[in-house]
């Protein structure tokens, strides 16, 4: 399909095939491309009152949403955190998977998940998948055979480890006291 030329008439109509940006919300709204970004950081300046009507018509109309890629490109942070699960049918898996969900959204990130359903490449993979979509830290369920790897990640960013530990120690674990809670049986 050829890419619709981007004129007065057909801008919206252009731009709703694809995600709108900044330069396209500019160029509805007779601005530039700095002014819609002064605009969305709340950081007007000299803008006119009438400026910012003009793009928040067209944000408004539009339903511009800022992408959270390009905010992350600047801050160097994805706001993602990875988590890998040893086995997602394990009912302490889906709990704390649920723990994991909303302590992430409290403090404005997201999960990202893989389960390695017990098997060490798959595992490896998930180490490897989760690192260069550049999450911000890594929550692992290991399901063993992997401690090299785990450590040499958490020399990149945070590991904490849920519920098994790794052969050099030194990541933080989070675990329960098995040992504590037969005992209370």
């Amino acid at each position: 399909m050829p890419k619709m030329a981007q004129t007065a008439d057909n801008w919206e109509t252009g731009c709703a095939m694809a995600q709108m940006r900044i330069k396209d919300i500019a160029a509805a709204a007779g601005v530039s491309p700095a002014t819609v970004s002064r605009y969305l950081n709340n950081r007007p300046g000299q803008m006119t009152e009438e400026t910012r009507a003009r793009i928040a018509a067209v944000i408004e109309r539009t339903g511009y949403r800022p992408r959270a890629a390009a905010r992350n490109l600047r801050s160097s942070r994805t706001n993602l955190i990875g988590v890998i699960l040893a086995d997602i049918a394990n009912p302490f898996s889906s709990a704390m998977l649920e723990g994991l969900s909303a302590s992430a959204a409290a403090r404005g990130c997201s999960l990202m998940t893989a389960i390695s359903g017990n098997d060490p490449a798959k595992e490896a993979e998930s180490l490897t998948r989760l690192i260069d979509a550049g999450v911000d830290g890594l929550v692992v369920n290991t399901c063993g055979g992997n401690d090299e790897a785990i450590a040499a990640a958490a020399g990149r960013l945070p590991v904490v480890l849920l519920d098994r530990d790794v052969a050099d120690g030194g990541i933080d674990l989070v675990t329960s006291n098995n040992r504590e809670l037969v005992a209370g049986w």
